[in-house]
């Protein structure tokens, strides 16, 4: 059924993206495009939450599903996006961080049910594993956005602010801003010259 669920999202917000005339990226598309090893552990977090809000009938239900409906719909929503626009980058950055929201939400709440005492650790450790590699080879991909993001902070913290003279014009960047495309990076800013 998740399966079937992922397609049928692709494809719906993939077939809108192509008959909508805008193809724009939106401030909350372009958010869903940089995932890093730091959404795998707000996934893990929210699935214990999500787990845990399960087990315990004092808690209201729902809030559990809106909260993984939250984490799970907007990023396979702008994969389908990408998908109807030919956007192949923005396709696999958001479908990245859907994975990731998916595999660390199943994998904390595996983990959480199991010391609930929902399943014993004989029958839940195969289960456990199998998520657990998943998890690690999703990871792989988010480590290495992590140190680009790392790099980028280190690249806007030198730049912003620079001041330096040209042609007797004081001149001054601000508001730095590093744009990773496919083939070229981009560095945005504001130039303030007297």
């Amino acid at each position: 059924s998740i399966f079937f669920g992922v397609l049928t999202v692709l494809f719906t917000s993939a077939i809108i993206a192509s008959l909508t005339p805008i193809e724009r990226l939106s401030a909350e598309m372009a958010g869903r495009l940089s995932p890093t090893i730091l959404d795998m552990f707000i996934a893990i977090v929210s699935g214990v939450a999500a787990a845990y809000v399960k087990s315990n009938e004092k808690i209201l239900g729902s809030l559990a599903g809106v909260a993984i409906a939250v984490a799970l719909v907007p990023p396979i929503a702008v994969a389908g996006i990408g998908l109807g626009w030919g956007e192949w980058h923005m396709f696999f950055m958001a479908f990245l961080l859907f994975t990731t929201n998916l595999v660390g939400i199943v994998f904390a709440a595996s983990i959480t049910f199991m010391m609930l005492g929902f399943s014993p650790l004989r029958v839940a450790k195969k289960g456990i594993f199998t998520w657990l590699v998943v998890a690690l080879l999703v990871a792989i991909p988010l480590y290495s956005s992590f140190k680009q993001m790392q790099a980028d902070i280190r690249v806007q913290k030198e730049l912003n602010n620079l001041s330096f003279t040209l042609n007797e014009h004081n001149i001054t960047l601000t508001q730095v801003k590093l744009i990773h495309k496919p083939k070229v990076d981009e560095l945005r800013c504001e130039v303030i010259a007297t």
